[in-house]
């Protein structure tokens, strides 16, 4: 055997071993009924079948014999055919990862289905014509005239979900924007620098890599991140708080703003619990939209959310939450859901001399928020009795 398949293999195996140890731990964590978990699974099996099939063609290249010929021809279409079925699984697990939501999955399946299926069929002739690749009669691989249509439909699918990604990036935590972005891009050089020095196998060690990646970032939300509207929950606020108030010896101004949807049951209980859960992806939708990728956003459970800023000007708080009013009043006026969104706010400048800890801070604003809620069902039934 020759040494530069000796040393793919090697490459190949420790890709393999990756794959396998990222595969067990997420399967083993049992969430396997989240969406976005099986996809990540999916994304990982193929990424191992196809390490697997690269494998299996470097050693079987030039074997001599009619049957390692056919065995040849059969793992160049599979291993044709699974390439572009990667991205797509990425396409989806990004998706999701986003908006949260099956419709987007549906969006995606639609989009990418034709382009697929013609890569698969092209793939298949490719076995009796020198279309994608073909086998010579001495058993080895070589590219075929039409190779390239099998990156540009693989970077095509990379390259939409890394656009959508860029202009949803305010919506995204920036660890897994960084995350997204690695895959989106380390594959494309690996393949690239396959692709132009052939005889080099780099793409799959750099998409094990990408996954790598990806799957730190995975174990981070499942710690610190909300599942449902991807801002922090309220392990990491309790966590970030403490810290914060323990060093902030610059004495910087950190403000808090506890908020809750109004009506919020009302809408679970007409419109029903998904809907309801819609209303809270929303609303952290509008949260990330007023406020900067530095300040801390959470929910702190159930319909309630906090924000902790730091700023240097106090006074700058009102034109902040004007903002974030007007945030709100602009979703309503969109009509782009059945139901309205309105808050309850309280907020506060955290006073050491006052506030003892973090907790005492939270429940402070907290009674705030209510005293607001509070105060607008007052005015409410004071305008009711007037007309009545």
């Amino acid at each position: 055997m020759r040494m530069q398949t000796i040393l793919y293999l090697e490459v190949n195996v420790f890709a393999i071993i990756v794959s396998i140890f990222i595969f067990s731990n997420v399967y083993h964590k049992g969430e396997l009924h989240v969406i976005d978990q099986k996809l990540f699974l999916l994304l990982v099996v193929s990424n191992i079948f196809i390490l697997i099939l690269d494998s299996i063609m470097w050693v079987i290249d030039g074997k001599s014999g009619e049957l390692f010929r056919i065995i040849n021809q059969i793992i160049s279409f599979v291993y044709y055919s699974m390439n572009p079925v990667v991205c797509f699984l990425w396409a989806l697990y990004a998706y999701y990862k986003i908006f949260k939501d099956r419709v987007s999955l549906n969006k995606i399946v639609i989009l990418f289905c034709f382009p697929l299926v013609l890569h698969t069929v092209l793939a298949f002739l490719s076995m009796f014509f020198n279309i994608m690749f073909y086998i010579d009669l001495n058993n080895i691989y070589h590219r075929g005239q039409y190779f390239w249509i099998m990156p540009i439909i693989s970077y095509s699918m990379l390259v939409y979900t890394l656009i959508v990604v860029i202009i949803k990036r305010k919506y995204i935590q920036k660890e897994n924007f960084l995350s997204f972005y690695a895959y989106s891009i380390i594959p494309v050089i690996g393949s690239l620098i396959q692709s132009f020095w052939y005889g080099l196998s780099t793409t799959w060690i750099a998409v094990t890599l990408s996954i790598l990646i990806v799957f730190i970032n995975i174990q981070n939300d499942q710690l610190y991140l909300d599942h449902l509207t991807n801002v922090f929950n309220r392990r990491h606020l309790d966590l970030y708080l403490h810290q914060l108030i323990e060093s902030n010896r610059k004495k910087e101004n950190v403000i808090g703003i506890m908020m809750d949807i109004d009506n919020f049951k009302k809408i679970n209980d007409i419109y029903g619990h998904h809907i309801g859960d819609e209303a809270l992806i929303n609303t952290s939708y509008i949260l990330k939209k007023t406020f900067k990728k530095n300040d801390f956003i959470a929910r702190y459970g159930g319909d309630e959310f906090v924000v902790i800023l730091v700023l240097d000007n106090i006074s700058s708080i009102g034109i902040i939450l004007k903002e974030l009013y007007s945030n709100f009043e602009a979703f309503n006026k969109n009509k782009s859901a059945v139901y309205n969104l309105e808050i309850s706010i309280g907020y506060d400048v955290f006073k050491p001399d006052i506030h003892m800890n973090a907790d005492d801070f939270i429940t402070h604003i907290d009674k705030l928020m209510y005293d607001d809620k509070k105060t607008k069902y007052m005015v409410k039934l004071n305008n009711e009795n007037s007309i009545g």
